[in-house]
């Protein structure tokens, strides 16, 4: 059935972003939707046979320098969010995926913005992408986190260094508060620790 990706902040001149299962994104003003009503994406993008809007962000010119992309497999990419700037049409190709991929998680941030990434069976990883290259826009990206066997990336978010806590829930609603300080950064392409348990 039909149930909400996500929520998103932003003014009427803002831009959004809305990514799919396949890798493409499409753009989207804010001022084009309506407010206080229910509207069909599909008024405004076109997507193909079997391909869903998986994730959602919003944008606002001049404010951020990079766009971050995380995988389900575990991947993180790392672009200059200019190259998302379309000037002719609505859609392009946001990211290459292999066919058992998709995107989790889409942020926006600074050569500085650090990430936390989360996997199904509660490890988490906190790396810095300052060393990361900034790739194209129809590239890959980079191995970022080492997964267990059947696990897979379950969310992934920007870190700063005013980020004091982590809060983490569980699909059966078990919810825990972690202080970020019993976590430290590591190399990318490992495990992480322990965030909490799963049942």
């Amino acid at each position: 059935g039909e149930y909400v990706v996500g929520t998103e902040i932003g003014d009427t001149t803002d831009v959004a972003l809305f990514f799919s299962n396949r890798g493409n994104f499409f753009q989207v003003k804010l001022s084009d939707l309506p407010i206080n009503e229910k509207t069909y994406i599909s008024q405004y993008v076109t997507t193909i046979n079997n391909e869903n809007i998986c994730n959602a962000a919003i944008y606002a010119k001049n404010t951020n320098k990079n766009i971050y992309f995380v995988t389900r497999n575990g991947l993180l990419k790392k672009s200059l969010l200019s190259e998302y700037y379309l000037k002719r049409g609505n859609s392009a190709r946001a990211i290459n995926l292999e066919d058992n991929d998709s995107i989790v998680s889409v942020f926006f941030g600074n050569d500085d913005t650090d990430c936390g990434i989360l996997s199904s069976d509660g490890n988490f990883i906190m790396v810095k992408t300052n060393d990361v290259a900034a790739v194209g826009r129809i590239a890959k990206g980079i191995k970022c986190m080492k997964l267990n066997a059947g696990a897979y990336v379950q969310g992934a978010r920007p870190l700063s260094n005013e980020t004091k806590t982590i809060i983490s829930v569980t699909k059966k609603g078990l919810a825990k508060q972690t202080p970020i300080s019993e976590f430290s950064y590591t190399n990318r392409n490992t495990k992480g620790s322990k965030l909490q348990g799963t049942v």
